[in-house]
């Protein structure tokens, strides 16, 4: 019988190759865009490097200001850190006592003058095990008050060389003669993540509210402060301790626990303070607002809010579209915190961000789709013209 090569199996072969082309696509799909990917990562660290770069030079701003203007412009400076202090004016200091101020820290050489060198990025620490809780005062293990420990700051702390107090929440303080207060000024500069400052209520209200609070469970911190009698708010950037011996775990109480910011965990029920994993305010200044463009005709630039601005996106990123409006917008639209009107239910994507130790996850994910949706054009601007005849 003489074989023929019919319909059917012209279909098979067909069927065949579209099915080794398919997979061949696929796997260049999938190079590109792993290379993609790689590209983006590098590019987000020439950005972070840059965004770095220019909180420096606001910090070395802020550094030449004398205390009057710091003080008058403390609602937008920037977070203090521990290389920067700022003398504080006596104006809030009990008479007749002593100030002490925090010395500033001088290396031996300039490490602004070190190849390679740049503020921000990331730091990693491996684990033999993983932390079981992150928030503050609940943890109990070792690993979880190591990154507690890297997040969260306190108004002062020992260094470990000199055995001296250093500030640095605070920038100054006071100590009782008789041992039976300790009054603390905050730098005016200091902010928690999403850019609040950091005031002396914070501070009355983590250790009255939240330590001493029986309801949460921070038993052990609580079973420390039996000789904290109270803790007075001056004004807004100065605390006043009151203890009832002069002991001298006193000042390890006063300067050295992590101050919580009170409008993001009075929030919380102590119910779910004590059932969370990682109710942790981070440090960075990546808290999204609702991003938003300078004016309608203007889309170079998001506004991503006060302090970070997104600049020189080229038009054609905004060509990349989905059901009807570009990717970036999407996240705009998206990632921004909101009021349900008939519930109330209010919906914070920062939440997110912070419970799960990324506050930046927003900023990255925007940057992210803008890369992305210029990659996209890009591709497709490469791709043959496809006719069809009749």
């Amino acid at each position: 019988m003489q074989n023929r090569f019919g319909l059917k199996d012209f279909v098979l072969l067909a069927v065949l190759l579209a099915t080794l082309g398919s997979v061949w696509l696929s796997m260049v799909q999938k190079t590109r865009m792993e290379l993609t990917q790689q590209d983006a990562k590098a590019k987000l660290a020439e950005i972070e490097q840059q965004v770095a770069q220019l909180s420096r030079k606001v910090e070395k701003g802020f550094e030449q200001l004398p205390q009057a203007a710091l003080d008058a412009a403390a609602a937008g400076g920037a977070r203090a850190s521990a290389g920067q202090p700022a003398p504080a004016a006596d104006g809030w200091a009990r008479p007749g006592v002593k100030v002490e101020r925090w010395p500033s820290p001088r290396p031996e050489s300039d490490p602004e003058g070190q190849p390679g060198f740049a503020l921000g990025g990331e730091f990693t620490e491996l684990f033999e095990a993983q932390p079981a809780k992150l928030t503050p005062y609940i943890s109990t293990d070792v690993y979880g008050t190591r990154v507690i420990d890297r997040v969260c700051e306190t108004l002062g702390s020992f260094d470990p060389k000199t055995l001296r107090m250093e500030g640095k929440l605070a920038d100054g303080w006071q100590i009782d003669p008789d041992g039976l207060w300790i009054r603390a000024h905050i730098n005016p500069r200091a902010r928690f993540s999403d850019g609040q400052p950091v005031t002396a209520e914070d501070v009355r209200w983590t250790f009255l509210e939240f330590i001493a609070n029986p309801l949460i469970e921070a038993e052990r911190s609580r079973s420390l402060h039996d000789n904290l009698k109270d803790v007075k708010v001056v004004d807004e950037r100065t605390v006043e301790f009151v203890f009832g011996e002069p002991l001298f775990t006193n000042i390890l109480i006063a300067l050295g626990n992590p101050i919580l910011p009170r409008h993001y965990y009075s929030r919380f029920e102590p119910s779910q303070v004590n059932q969370a994993t990682g109710l942790l305010m981070g440090s960075g200044q990546f808290r999204v607002e609702k991003m938003r463009f300078p004016s309608k005709d203007d889309k170079s630039r998001i506004l991503y809010n006060s302090h970070i601005t997104v600049e020189n996106i080229p038009a054609e990123a905004y060509a990349y579209v989905v059901n009807g409006k570009s990717a970036i917008e999407w996240v705009m639209e998206r990632y921004a915190p909101s009021t349900h009107k008939d519930s109330g239910i209010h919906n914070d994507p920062n939440d997110w961000a912070l419970e799960q130790g990324k506050p930046r996850y927003i900023l990255d994910l925007l940057l992210s789709v803008i890369h992305l949706s210029l990659k996209t054009v890009e591709l497709v601007k490469q791709l043959p013209a496809v006719t069809f005849g009749e």
